[in-house]
């Protein structure tokens, strides 16, 4: 028996009666209103708790945009590894404390005191805006080759959407549409480089040599048009400017030290969703022209290998205000449950989406690779991932020289990507309503599959309808009335969910 329950036996301690306690009966009183204590709380503390991987909601997609430059992410609104990265570079190398990848109300006021301590001033907003001198007036443009109205008011008119340069590949490197502003992940990223640049003293981030360019600017490229910015800066007291070859070293050291290091960015444009810097070097053409394509007194990062869906006019901004939007402590932002976060996207006009990286991945393992020359299942000559050589037996035809000594998956990949863009094209021909990326993917594999005229010849009409109708939960139950029922079955876990699972 324990020391407690031996006070109790000797009846040291009785049980006490309940006080009645009575409201007084002055007028005086003193209210808790719960509804106000809530609203107080949520505005303290947020709704959202601690944020960590596997949330989701609009709460983590201004985290990804914001902590953008801290290792380089996409304004998705997922919480993913990426995220747990930038997070985890954000406590250690601004916060200065042990990284943890989950997000509390200490981080998110620590990501509004980054976003004021080191906001992109009135100055650089400046220069930030298209310098067009046309503007109100009616001239030719080189990029569109034809003449128009000058509609530009800082950021382009808005127009150009869905079009690409001709003879170019329809890719957003090409793409001519003029989006509404900069891209706020890129100027969180300026945020970032000017914070890793205040730790050091040896270079110093001077201005914006070149922001937003709409085509009456009379360039060539379409990067500028939001999607880009270049900067200038200098080392000690020396300006690095003009075309001069000392300048090659100290610009590929602060890209090496500072916008790979520390942003995330790659050189070029080999991957997808990546920040991507372009190749910087004093070169000249044959006829001894300066070459342009590359950059000898300035650095330009850009999203341009964003994939469409992260490419929205959302995500654009024109000013302060715009780019900054709320406090992450101000009770605005929710965070969802994976399916209302899914829901709650807004659909988007196909002409500016591109199959994902997930429908590729999904096709290439139902397809599954083989090297060399096959029979599909119809009797047709096939290499790689279901390329159709020939609607002929590989016995009765001549085996083209480029897969007589059969492919690698590298190859394989290439070719698969180049195929997908015929029935992209297809897709964005016959569908004209707003898609989820999801759904998009979804109807790309159905084209792939079944045929690029699939829908337009009407082999599934009440499919075709019902998209037409916007009754997009009738389209996705179609799905399962479609020939190959385990793919379908996919497509509509992949149009409904974003459930890219191809097992089979």
């Amino acid at each position: 028996m324990d020391v407690l329950d031996q006070e109790y036996k000797k009846g040291k301690y009785q049980e006490e009666k309940a006080e009645t306690r009575r409201l007084p009966s002055s007028d005086m009183l003193w209210h808790f209103n719960v509804n106000s204590f809530v609203r107080q709380m949520r505005g303290m503390y947020g709704k959202i708790g601690v944020l960590r991987k596997g949330d989701k909601g609009e709460i983590v997609r201004e985290l990804n945009i914001r902590l953008s430059g801290f290792g380089g992410n996409i304004p998705t609104d997922e919480f993913t590894d990426r995220t747990v990265a930038i997070v985890k570079q954000f406590q250690r190398d601004y916060m200065k404390i042990a990284p943890t990848g989950e997000v509390g109300r200490d981080e998110l006021k620590a990501i509004d005191d980054f976003s004021e301590k080191y906001d992109i001033s009135d100055e650089f907003w400046g220069q930030i805006k298209c310098s067009c001198v046309s503007k109100g007036e009616t001239k030719w443009n080189k990029l569109r080759n034809k003449t128009e109205l000058n509609n530009c008011d800082g950021f382009g008119d808005h127009t150009g959407i869905g079009a690409y340069r001709e003879n170019k590949p329809k890719s957003e490197g090409f793409h001519m549409y003029e989006y509404p502003g900069i891209h706020r992940s890129l100027l969180f990223a300026v945020k970032a480089l000017q914070f890793y640049l205040s730790k050091q003293t040896t270079y110093k981030l001077d201005h914006v040599s070149s922001g937003y360019r709409c085509r009456f600017k009379n360039y060539k490229t379409t990067n500028h048009q939001g999607k880009a910015i270049d900067l200038q800066f200098s080392k000690g007291d020396w300006k690095i400017r003009n075309a001069k070859k000392k300048n090659v070293i100290p610009l590929r050291s602060i890209r090496d030290d500072f916008y790979v290091k520390y942003l995330g960015a790659q050189e070029e444009w080999t991957d997808t969703n990546k920040f991507s810097i372009e190749p910087i070097g004093l070169e000249y053409h044959s006829g001894g022209e300066l070459r342009y394509d590359r950059t000898f007194s300035w650095i330009h990062m850009d999203v341009r290998r964003f994939e469409s869906i992260y490419l929205v006019d959302d995500y654009f901004c024109k000013n302060s205000n715009s780019l900054n939007k709320k406090s992450m402590l101000s009770g605005e932002y929710e965070k969802s449950s994976s399916e209302s976060s899914t829901n709650s996207e807004e659909r988007i006009d196909p002409a500016i989406l591109s199959p994902s990286d997930s429908i590729i991945e999904f096709i290439k393992d139902w397809e599954k690779f083989k090297p060399n020359v096959y029979n599909d299942s119809n009797g047709y000559a096939t290499i790689g991932y279901g390329h159709l050589i020939k609607r002929d037996n590989l016995e009765d035809i001549i085996i083209p020289q480029e897969f007589s000594n059969g492919l690698t998956e590298i190859e394989a990949t290439k070719l698969l990507t180049k195929d997908i863009k015929k029935f992209e094209l297809a897709l964005k021909r016959d569908v004209k309503v707003k898609l989820h990326q999801r759904e998009f993917d979804a109807l790309i594999d159905l084209l792939y599959n079944c045929g690029e005229y699939f829908l337009a010849r009407g082999k599934a009409p009440r499919l075709y309808s019902a998209l037409k109708e916007k009754r997009y939960n009738d389209a996705a139950t179609e799905f399962l009335d479609i020939e190959n029922k385990t793919r379908r079955k996919q497509n509509y876990e992949i149009f409904t969910k974003g459930n890219y699972d191809s097992t089979h």
